[in-house]
């Protein structure tokens, strides 16, 4: 098979995916009637139009959906839910509100807090990957110098007025969610 050929192919393969066969069929209508004639059209239109391709986009977002709540926790923190439950709120909600970034928004910032933490922390190349080299070194501490730190990142914020900061605050000081609107 010729290069050209199998360009081709997975060109076609690629709008196969993408488009519905109505989408396809409608297309080739306007086409044709805008003058085009082409073999490869009537063989276009010929398709079966009760068959509904599942998009790529689709089958990329059903295959990652179940992990996304996964993968937006970092590994150091997820590790931590059954050997101490404590410690995991505590991680699992500050991991949450830097994901959001509602807390430490630049990468800078969270390079500089975690170097302030720990001689341990190594800064990354992007944000998330700070953060989960940050969850890291945050794991290795006490919990009450944890929760400390973390007390001290929410105050150097600059957006104080979000209720998030303040159900987590909350959850640091006495344990306990505060479930107020």
């Amino acid at each position: 098979m010729k290069k050209k050929s199998r360009i081709l192919a997975l060109q076609l393969a690629q709008l196969l995916e993408e488009y519905t066969a109505t989408e396809i069929s409608e297309a080739v209508k306007l086409l044709e009637a805008s003058g085009s004639t082409s073999g490869l059209l009537t063989y276009l239109n010929k398709g079966n139009a009760s068959k509904q391709p599942i998009s790529l986009t689709s089958r990329r977002r059903q295959a990652v959906a179940p992990k996304q709540t996964e993968q937006a926790t970092s590994k150091a923190v997820r590790e931590l839910l059954k050997s101490d439950p404590d410690r995991y709120q505590v991680l699992f909600e500050f991991d949450q509100v830097l994901r959001r970034g509602d807390a430490l928004k630049r990468s800078a910032d969270l390079r500089r807090f975690g170097e302030v933490i720990s001689k341990e922390f190594h800064p990354r190349s992007n944000r998330r990957d700070n953060i989960s080299a940050l969850m890291s070194v945050l794991t290795l501490l006490p919990i009450e110098e944890m929760k400390k730190r973390i007390n001290e990142a929410l105050s150097t914020s600059d957006d104080r007025s979000s209720s998030n900061y303040e159900k987590l605050a909350t959850f640091l000081m006495s344990g306990t969610k505060d479930n107020s609107p």
